[in-house]
């Protein structure tokens, strides 16, 4: 009986965990949703609660401030755009290069840009600036870790790098190639015009 009641009151705390869990991502989406219309400066607690479907004083039992939430709607969005990165890298062909994946994470993020409903590509540039104005360091991992690990630079690192490539795919005039000419053209643009600012020699060591 002893055994019985350890095993209920576990299979209790874990379904509270993953409802929890859940709360907390549907919180965070709504966060993003709240974020892409008023940006950084203009977002409020309130605003969120109201997409999110619950009390104002619900998000705090979830995050401690609009910055920890802040930090959770970017984790979910990078987790989104990494997860297909991972799911595309293996066709690649063997021995690619750094340049290969920098396409790579370029054509995922264009493509989402110009087909899924909802995908906010500016948040990947502006969601790190508002961040980093809150002190919060914010990092970019599947451009950094997964596309320019060992790549060198004189002054920046690769999370500068990854940044700055970050914000050059979303710029305006990329975003507008791809959707005249194709994810993949624009990707190429990307890559090269990135390669000229960064290094290419620096860049396709990594």
């Amino acid at each position: 009986v002893t055994e019985s009641r350890e095993t209920a009151a576990r299979l209790s705390r874990s379904f509270q965990q993953h409802v929890r869990g859940l709360r907390q991502q549907e919180i965070a989406g709504a966060s993003l949703s709240v974020f892409g219309e008023k940006g950084c400066f203009e977002l409020k607690v309130e605003d969120v609660a109201k997409a999110a479907g619950v009390a104002k004083g619900a998000i705090y039992t979830h995050f401690r401030s609009k910055e920890e939430l802040l930090c959770a709607a970017f984790e979910q969005l990078q987790s989104r755009v990494a997860a297909e990165y991972q799911r595309r890298l293996g066709g690649l062909p063997e021995g690619s290069d750094v340049l290969a994946k920098l396409a790579l994470i370029a054509g995922i993020l264009l493509r989402l840009d110009a087909e899924a409903p909802g995908f906010e590509f500016s948040l990947f540039h502006r969601l790190p600036c508002a961040l980093s104005n809150m002190r919060q360091e914010c990092r970019a991992p599947a451009a950094e870790e997964g596309i320019l690990s060992g790549a060198h630079h004189d002054t920046l690192p690769a999370a500068g790098l990854a940044q700055v490539f970050l914000g050059l795919v979303s710029s305006h005039p990329i975003r507008e190639m791809a959707r005249r000419e194709g994810a993949p053209q624009a990707s190429r643009a990307a890559v090269d015009f990135f390669l000229r600012g960064a290094g290419a020699a620096n860049v396709a060591k990594g």
